[in-house]
């Protein structure tokens, strides 16, 4: 299971006792420096504090809980791991540890928040498509050489011609014979 899962046990009071290998690389903090420590050592910011009490409520009361959270490792870069955490209880039923079990899960998050951005990107790209298309301004968009090779709704209505009698033509060719002297 070290090979696989990052493992940590805590007393009681949530303060570390144990932590594999696997826990230690991707923390980026060695055994020594974490045992003793409350796992606030690795909070991130970025869940709110209820977050926490609804855990510790959890397992406090001997439930297990399972959920997803984002750390930061020592040198502040952050990592996201899915986890588990057991009670285990006493001969009074109440918790004496803890035992966590975590994968990474960080790839997956960001493959999550890539796939996210590009939508978003796309929206952005759509939205001024939108815009460019429906402005009330006659745009056209040309390449280096003066070719049209983009324009609005307002420039063909306002020149009398379709898109496809203006796309692929010279700019000069749609402009008013004083507008052409004047560009001399």
């Amino acid at each position: 299971i070290d090979d696989f899962a990052i493992i940590a046990f805590t007393d009681k009071y949530g303060n570390i006792t144990y932590v594999n290998k696997k826990f230690c690389k991707i923390s980026k903090y060695s055994e020594k420096e974490l045992l003793g420590q409350n796992h606030r050592v690795l909070k991130s910011g970025f869940h709110p504090d209820s977050f926490y009490s609804s855990m510790w409520k959890t397992i406090s009361s001997g439930n297990i809980w399972k959920g997803v959270i984002k750390n930061k490792a020592k040198d502040g870069s952050f990592y996201w791991v899915k986890t588990t955490i057991y009670p285990i209880l006493g001969k009074d039923e109440r918790p004496e540890q803890y035992l966590s079990i975590r994968i990474d899960i960080t790839k997956q998050k960001e493959d999550e928040e890539r796939l996210r951005n590009a939508i978003l990107l796309q929206n952005r790209g759509q939205k001024f498509i939108e815009i460019y298309e429906n402005a009330p301004d006659m745009l056209r968009t040309v390449d280096k050489d003066g070719i049209i090779i983009n324009c609005n709704q307002s420039y063909v209505k306002g020149l009398g011609y379709t898109k496809q009698q203006v796309l692929g033509h010279s700019a000069f060719e749609h402009v008013a014979e004083k507008s052409i002297t004047t560009l001399h």
